[in-house]
C-alpha cells in the first residue's frame, strides 16, 4: 500500500511539473466569496472535517474544427490520514455529465459540484493539491478508456476507502497513463499548490480558480454560491469565455456518513442483540458495543469529539432497544429470561406486535 501511495504522489507531481500552458491561478479573497463566511472559516485540527470539491469544470468550446472534445480534470490531494500521508486521486469527466452537467453555451460544457475528496478529519500538517484540466477528443477508443478510468475513480470514491484504493489505485494510474499517451488528450492548464497549516495559522476554507488565460484580473472575479462570476457593467455575469476549474476546500463540524464506516456493522449487531431482550443477548450486545468503541476510538475517519458523541448515542440506543424488548416480552406473557429458545421468544414478540 505504501508503494502505491508513493507512486500516485510521484505521478501527480510529474503531471503538474510537465509543460503546460501558463494559466491564471487565483485563491479568491474572502471578501470576493458569497455568502459571507463561505471562505476563510476555520477548520480546527482534530475537531472538524474538510471536503475538496470541483464546483465548476468548464470548457468554453467543446468543438474545434471537425474534432469534438470532452472535459476531464485529474485532481489529487495529499494529506495526513491516520498515521501516514496518503494521496487520493479522482477523475472528473464526461461520464458525470448525466448527473452534474448543463449546456452553458453552444459547444460549451459545464460540470458542477462534484466531491473529489472527503470528508476527512483535519489532522494538521500540510495539504497539497495537484490539478490538471484536459480536453479529451471524442474518439471511441479514448472515450471508452476514459469511462473505464472514471469507473475506477468512482469505485475508490471521494472518501477513498483504503482497502479499495489498494486494489484499484494501480490500474487507475495505468489507465490514465494509457489515456494520456493516445495523443487525443490535450492538457489545457494545471498547477500544484501546498497549504502549510502551520505557516497559515491553521486550515481554513477557500475557493480557488484555475483559468486557461494569462493575466486575468482576479479583482474582477467573484464566487457566488459556488459559481464563478465576473464584473461586467453594473452587474456580475457567469464566466463563459474561458476554460476553467473552480474548486474549493470547505469545513464541517461533523460527518453524516458514519453508516459507511467499518465500525457501523458492529453497532447494528449490538442493537440486534439488545432487541432480543434476553440477559444472555444483552451481555453480547454490551461486549459488541465495547468492540465498536475500540474501533471508533482509533478510527482515522472520525474526530475524537464525534466519536465520543456517537458512542454516547449508541449506548442510549442499546438501552432503549433492551427496554422495549423486555416490555414486549412482558406483554406476550413469556418473559425473555424464561423463554429458552431465542426463536421462540422472537415469534412470541412478533405475535404481540401483530395483535397490537
Amino acid at each position: 500500500m505504501t508503494g502505491l501511495l508513493e507512486r500516485m504522489s510521484r505521478y501527480v507531481g510529474g503531471l503538474t511539473a510537465g509543460p503546460l500552458p501558463l494559466p491564471t491561478v487565483a485563491t479568491l479573497p474572502p471578501g470576493q466569496c458569497l455568502p459571507p463566511g463561505s471562505a476563510d472559516a476555520e477548520i480546527p485540527r482534530d475537531a472538524a472535517y474538510f471536503t475538496l470539491r470541483v464546483n465548476e469544470l468548464h470548457l468554453a468550446q467543446g468543438r474545434e474544427l471537425w474534432a469534438t472534445y470532452d472535459p476531464m480534470v485529474m485532481i489529487a490531494s495529499t494529506f495526513i490520514h491516520g498515521t501516514e500521508r496518503i494521496t487520493v486521486p479522482f477523475v472528473v469527466g464526461p461520464s458525470l455529465l448525466k448527473e452534474h452537467a448543463t449546456v452553458g453555451v453552444p459547444h460549451g460544457v459545464l460540470v458542477q459540484d462534484t466531491t473529489v475528496a472527503g470528508p476527512y478529519p483535519n489532522r494538521g500538517g500540510s495539504i497539497s493539491i495537484g490539478i490538471v484540466l484536459y480536453r479529451v477528443k471524442r474518439d471511441d477508443y479514448a472515450r471508452k478508456l476514459l469511462q473505464v478510468v472514471e469507473g475506477v475513480s468512482a469505485a475508490i470514491g471521494p472518501a477513498a476507502d483504503m482497502a479499495v484504493l489498494s486494489k484499484v489505485g494501480g490500474p487507475m494510474i495505468d489507465g490514465l497513463e494509457a489515456l494520456l499517451g493516445l495523443g487525443a488528450t490535450v492538457p489545457v492548464a494545471g498547477h500544484r499548490i501546498e497549504y502549510d497549516t502551520m505557516m497559515q495559522g491553521g486550515l481554513r476554507s477557500w475557493y480557488a480558480a484555475l483559468i486557461d488565460a494569462p493575466h486575468v484580473d482576479t479583482k474582477s472575479l467573484r464566487v457566488d454560491r459556488g459559481r464563478l462570476t465576473r464584473a461586467e457593467g453594473d452587474g456580475w455575469q457567469p464566466v463563459r469565455d474561458a476554460d476553467y476549474v473552480l474548486y474549493s476546500l470547505s469545513g464541517h463540524p461533523r460527518r453524516e456518513d458514519e453508516r459507511t464506516l467499518p465500525f457501523y456493522a458492529l453497532y447494528q449487531r449490538a442493537v440486534r442483540d439488545a432487541a432480543s431482550g434476553t440477559d444472555e443477548a444483552w451481555k453480547a450486545a454490551k461486549a459488541t458495543l465495547a468492540e465498536c468503541w475500540q474501533q471508533m476510538a482509533v478510527s482515522p475517519d472520525l474526530t475524537p469529539g464525534q466519536a465520543g458523541a456517537l458512542i454516547d448515542g449508541y449506548r442510549t440506543d442499546l438501552l432503549a432497544a433492551r427496554d422495549r424488548a423486555r416490555k414486549l416480552s412482558e406483554l406476550s406473557g413469556h418473559p425473555a429470561e424464561v423463554s429458552a429458545p431465542r426463536e421462540a421468544a422472537r415469534l412470541a414478540t412478533a405475535s404481540v406486535l401483530l395483535d397490537l
